[in-house]
């Protein structure tokens, strides 16, 4: 069940990647601190000390659409122990890869075509814009 405390948390995440999805490590830290100082009427993730920042949470949709760190989803990797893996086959688990899973996940299932093309013109930009 979406309960209010999901629509405020979800809103803060749609909020966070709509502003700072572009952004680099650096201009994201920026970015935290400054929700944290100027928007304290946001439900943020919690602060920690190891120097985590709002682009390191996801809500948990099921239960009561707690902050998660990012690396609480992230699965175990197994290397295979009778065979070898092609060297390029190999996807070890990442924060990145399961951020980025699920932000595609998200959006695909919107069912709206158009949003995945911005996105996806968007992060091809970005590609060429650091080359």
């Amino acid at each position: 069940m979406v309960t209010e405390r999901h629509v405020r948390r979800f809103y803060v995440l749609a909020l966070v990647w709509g502003l700072g999805g572009l952004l680099d490590s650096g201009d994201r830290l920026l970015l935290d601190a400054h929700l944290r100082v100027n928007a304290t009427a946001l439900d943020l993730p919690p602060a920690v000390p190891d120097g985590a920042t709002v682009f390191d949470f996801v809500v948990e949709a099921g239960g009561g659409g707690e902050w998660r760190h990012w690396n609480a989803l992230l699965p175990p990797y197994h290397y295979p122990e009778n065979s070898t893996p092609d060297y390029s086959a190999i996807l070890v688990p990442i924060v990145d890869n399961v951020r980025v899973d699920y932000l595609v996940n998200l959006i695909a299932k919107q069912g709206k075509v158009e949003i995945f093309q911005i996105c996806v013109q968007k992060l091809k930009l970005k590609i060429y814009l650091r080359l």
